[in-house]
């Protein structure tokens, strides 16, 4: 029996040469423990089934959510977002299920990612947000500057997930990469990429645009681990550290 370790109550991903993957929570506890539980032993006097376990405690610095000035979106699209708000609810909780479906779905390649498109960062991961109606939240990926029909890559191997037009977010694309890890594609303007595509490395997926509540064209782009956003320049540098060089264009 393997020893198995999770985070937030979630088992950490470990790829064949032993390195594991677990990212935290924006919206989490200030202070989160890794749990290692090791293989079941059989004591020799009372034959009583127990499980070492060690704990690690891991300080996570969570952000402060501050108001900052309101996303300037045009009045009619608002109009239209408040009016779809249901709508926008029932597919916020449809996505959720579907990233908890693929938690633990297909295994990762050890092959080297690259960002979906060469372009300036235009608004950082978890940097606060403010709606016209004085809701604030944290950003959950990095916008690229893109202009509408910009081609738009997958940065590595994968299956396409979900390709669909969504309230909130516009013509959306997922991209499950195995060990709980997707990333995801927001406010496209045509998809190039239908569910249950297979797709390498560097494939077009879709083009740039404006679709859903956004105040220009640019990409939105998300890395999710089981269902917790990350930062995805952090996932690569961090990524790309141990990656297998042999496997950087799907050699």
């Amino acid at each position: 029996m393997p020893y198995y370790s999770e985070f937030e109550k979630k088992p950490v991903s470990q790829l064949p040469d032993g390195l594991g993957i677990f990212v935290t929570n924006l919206y989490g506890r200030d202070q989160q423990s890794l749990v290692q539980f090791l293989p079941t032993l059989r004591s020799d006097s009372l034959h009583h089934n127990i499980v070492r376990f060690k704990e690690t405690k891991i300080d996570v610095k969570i952000p402060k959510l501050k108001k900052k000035v309101s996303l300037r979106i045009p009045a009619s699209r608002w109009k239209k977002l408040v009016k779809d708000k249901t709508l926008s609810k029932q597919q916020t909780q449809k996505l959720k299920r579907l990233y908890k479906e693929y938690r633990n779905v297909g295994a990762a390649k050890r092959q080297c990612w690259s960002a979906p498109v060469e372009s300036k960062k235009v608004s950082s991961f978890a940097s606060p947000r403010t709606l016209p109606n004085g809701h604030s939240y944290f950003h959950t990926g990095v916008d690229l500057r893109a202009r509408t029909g910009r081609p738009i890559y997958s940065p590595s191997d994968g299956e396409v997930i979900f390709a669909e037009e969504l309230v909130v977010p516009g013509k959306t694309v997922v991209i499950n990469h195995g060990s709980g890890i997707l990333s995801r594609y927001l406010h496209l303007s045509e998809f190039r990429v239908a569910v249950g595509d297979k797709i390498q490395k560097s494939e077009i997926i879709g083009l740039a645009g404006a679709t859903g509540r956004v105040e220009a064209a640019h990409l939105h782009w998300e890395v999710i681990w089981k269902s917790t956003k990350t930062n995805p320049f952090l996932f690569l540098k961090k990524w790309n550290a141990h990656c297998n060089q042999n496997l950087a264009y799907g050699l």
